[in-house]
């Protein structure tokens, strides 16, 4: 048994080796890449680029650059980045997107810049079952809600995982203007 073991741990080690000598980007290529975007890098964005990372390389933390950007508001790195090359509609591992980041942090105007970058309005995330009109209504931005309400007609019945539509949602949070505006 223990000799299986051993032979197992020099298969992934052989492996893992293997896919650095192949080039192949690793998660600290992935981190790094997510880091230089944040910090507007573009030097090492380039070097990150030519190695053959991804501008929607997911950091350990499962977040792309994009996504943290927009997660903290910042809508001129949101426009550089995406004018590099990410995708507005990137998901991460829990289906999750740079538009709901935005959403989620009522931050109004990253989100409607990323939908008019193609941002996947009527996306279901894997985690919690919402689309951006869940994330929109638990932050309270009407504006974005009017605008995700229009674009993807069939959130309005989408189930949370806690089985609340965007208007039950609204309604148990005590909003009642949303809660009236997304009544299906």
């Amino acid at each position: 048994m223990k000799r299986m073991i051993f032979v197992l741990s020099l298969i992934v080690m052989s492996v893992s080796v293997s896919a650095k000598a192949a080039g192949k980007p690793t998660q600290a290529d992935s981190d790094k890449m997510v880091e230089a975007i944040f910090r507007g890098d573009q030097k090492q964005i380039a070097a990150l680029k030519k190695k053959g990372v991804s501008l929607d390389a997911l950091s350990s933390n499962d977040m792309s650059g994009l996504m943290q950007l927009a997660d903290e508001g910042r809508l001129a790195e949101v426009k550089k980045t995406i004018a590099l090359g990410a995708k507005a509609d990137a998901v991460n591992s829990n289906g999750e997107t740079a538009l709901f980041q935005a959403a989620y942090s009522g931050h109004t105007d990253v989100a409607l810049y990323l939908i008019s970058k193609g941002a996947k309005t009527d996306h279901v995330s894997k985690s919690n079952k919402e689309c951006a009109l869940h994330a929109a209504v638990k932050s309270e931005q009407l504006e974005l809600a009017k605008k995700l309400k229009a674009a993807a007609p069939k959130c309005l019945t989408q189930k949370n995982m806690d089985g609340k539509t965007p208007a039950a949602l609204a309604q148990e949070l005590g909003n009642t203007e949303l809660a009236k505006l997304l009544k299906p």
